[in-house]
């Protein structure tokens, strides 16, 4: 997980206190050798699934998870690799791309995953269907954690704090 702090906004604050913060959201402690168990979701018949994925990009609809049987798979992963780990396993079955499924930016912010792939920055003809098939299995897996109420695939807006000089 990647952390970005404006100096200024937060200026003054407890140190002790973000990272305390940081190490609740994140469900692990500081220790490095630890690992948790996360929830890989993926349909139960890929070629079918990959195949409405690519027509409902060509049409311009949204694909429904609804309309599939899932396969649900545990993984034990280090904590501090869980969203890498989840974010890759769902991405590779539906893509030929070397390094397609790097994530490039990932991050929480008030409780959004903002997640930019390789593929959203080094597009092929095509990705429109590889697109519509991973974002909503994306979505889906992450919404397991916690601390994740909303995917956005896209870097997060600039956060611009008025400060004033006195």
């Amino acid at each position: 997980m990647r952390i970005r702090l404006n100096k200024t906004a937060v200026k003054g604050a407890s140190w002790l206190f973000i990272l305390s913060h940081l190490l609740f959201l994140s469900g692990c402690s500081h220790t490095p050798s630890e690992v948790t168990t996360i929830s890989l979701q993926l349909p139960k018949n890929i070629e079918r699934y990959k195949h409405l994925a690519a027509l409902s990009a060509q049409e311009g609809t949204n694909l429904s998870l609804d309309e599939f049987d899932m396969i649900s798979s545990e993984l034990t992963v280090p904590c501090a690799q869980k969203y890498q780990t989840l974010i890759t396993a769902t991405v590779t079955p539906f893509t030929h791309h070397p390094s397609a499924e790097k994530v490039i930016y990932f991050n929480v912010i008030e409780h959004t995953a903002y997640v930019v792939l390789a593929m959203d920055e080094d597009a092929w003809a095509g990705i429109s269907a590889t697109l519509a098939a991973t974002r909503p299995l994306l979505t889906l897996n992450l919404l397991q954690f916690k601390e994740i109420q909303t995917v956005k695939f896209q870097h997060p807006q600039p956060i611009f704090v008025e400060t004033s000089s006195h």
